[in-house]
C-alpha cells in the first residue's frame, strides 16, 4: 500500500485532469443541482460552518461559499488545492483551503455545522479513523454527508464489471472517448491499488450506515442512488451500474458515548460500566442525554465483534477492555 506521501503525490499529479471535470460542473447546471440537494439535508440553511473533506479542485467548497457560509476545504494533495484556489477566484468566492491529513484534522471538537465529502471515502486506508475524526468535529445538531460509489466493486464482481464495460462502450460510441484520469504525468509506482483498500469490497452504503449508527449519529439515512438528482443522461449511461449514493446522519449531542451490550461485552461488565457512566454525567436511568443536552450515553449493539470486551465508542473512537477511567470527553 502506498505511503501517505505517495498518495498525496498521486492525487497532485492527477489534479489537472480532475480539475477539467470540476470546471465543467461549475459552469453548468450541476452546481445548482448539488447545492439544492445538500441544503435540503440541513435544517439551518445559511451561515453554516462547513468542512469539505478531500476537497480536490474545490467543487463543494466553491458552490457552498454563499449565504454567509464559512467553508474550509482540506486535502492531502497540494496540487488539488492549487486548482481549488484557482476555481474559487474564478467564481469570486473565498473559501479557506488547507493541506491536511483526514486521519488527523487540526480543528477543535464541535467546530462544524456540516461535514461532507464526495468520491473520497472509497480511497481511505483507515476509514474508521477518518469517520471518528468527522464525528469529533461535528457540532451538536451538525450534519454529516457522505457521497460516494462502489467504484471498484467491479474487481470482485464479474457481472457488474461486464455491465460497467458495456455502458462504457456504449458511451464512447455515442459521445466519444472519455478524458483519461490516469495522466501520463504520474509515475508508474505511485498508482493506488483499489484491491488494497478496505472499502473496495464491502456492501455500501450499508457499511457506512452502520458506521454512522455505531458512532451514535441519529436520523441516519442511506440513499442507494441519487442519480435522479445529480446525473445527466450521459452520467446515467456511464455510471448507472455503480450509482452515487448518499449517507446522512445528525449529531444530537456534543459528545456521544456508546457502550456495547452484545455478547461477551455484557458478560464482562458492560452493564455496570453503562450505569457508572450515566451516574458520572448525571443522566437518569431512563434517559440517555445530560440535562444540558451536551453528552449522550447509551447502550449499543455489537461495535467490534465483541473483541477485547467491554468495548466503548467515544465520539466514534473505539476503546477496548474499557474501564470507567478510560472513558473521557
Amino acid at each position: 500500500m502506498l505511503t501517505k506521501e505517495e498518495r498525496a503525490k498521486h492525487w497532485s499529479n492527477g489534479a489537472e485532469d480532475y480539475d477539467w471535470y470540476i470546471k465543467q460542473e461549475l459552469s453548468g447546471f450541476k452546481a445548482d443541482w448539488w447545492y439544492e440537494l445538500i441544503m435540503e439535508q440541513c435544517e439551518k440553511k445559511e451561515g453554516l460552518r462547513i468542512l469539505d473533506c478531500g476537497c480536490g479542485p474545490g467543487f463543494f467548497s466553491v458552490i457552498l461559499s454563499k449565504n454567509g457560509n464559512k467553508v474550509t476545504g482540506i486535502d492531502q494533495a497540494e496540487g488539488m488545492l492549487e486548482k481549488a484556489r484557482e476555481n474559487a477566484v474564478a467564481m469570486k468566492v473565498d473559501p479557506e483551503f488547507k493541506i491536511m491529513d483526514l486521519e488527523n484534522i487540526d480543528f477543535p471538537d464541535n467546530t462544524f455545522d456540516l461535514i461532507l465529502s464526495r468520491n473520497v471515502t472509497w480511497n481511505l486506508s483507515e476509514p474508521d479513523k477518518v469517520y471518528a475524526e468527522w464525528m469529533r468535529l461535528l457540532k451538536k445538531d451538525g450534519v454529516l454527508l457522505v457521497f460516494d460509489s462502489t467504484w471498484y466493486k467491479t474487481l470482485f464482481d464479474e457481472e457488474l464489471a461486464a455491465e460497467v464495460k458495456r455502458r462504457h462502450d456504449e458511451y464512447v460510441e455515442k459521445y466519444g472517448e472519455l478524458r483519461d484520469h490516469d495522466s501520463d504525468t504520474r509515475d508508474s509506482h505511485d498508482h493506488i491499488d483499489p484491491k488494497e483498500l478496505p472499502l473496495s469490497n464491502v456492501e455500501r452504503p450499508d457499511w457506512d450506515k452502520k458506521k454512522f449508527e455505531d458512532m451514535g449519529l441519529k436520523d441516519v439515512e442511506a440513499v442507494p442512488s441519487i442519480s435522479n438528482r445529480v446525473y445527466n443522461e450521459q452520467d446515467e449511461l456511464l455510471y448507472g451500474a455503480t450509482p452515487m449514493f448518499m449517507v446522512k446522519g445528525i449529531k444530537k449531542a456534543d459528545h456521544v458515548i456508546r457502550v456495547c451490550m452484545a455478547g461477551s461485552c455484557e458478560r464482562n461488565g458492560a452493564g455496570e460500566l453503562l450505569e457508572e457512566l450515566k451516574k458520572r454525567y448525571g443522566i437518569s436511568a431512563d434517559e440517555t442525554v445530560t440535562p444540558d443536552g451536551k453528552i449522550m450515553v447509551e447502550p449499543a449493539d455489537c461495535l467490534w465483534l465483541c473483541k477485547q470486551p467491554p468495548v466503548v465508542s467515544v465520539d466514534g473512537t473505539l476503546i477496548t477492555e474499557a474501564k470507567l477511567g478510560d472513558v473521557v470527553v
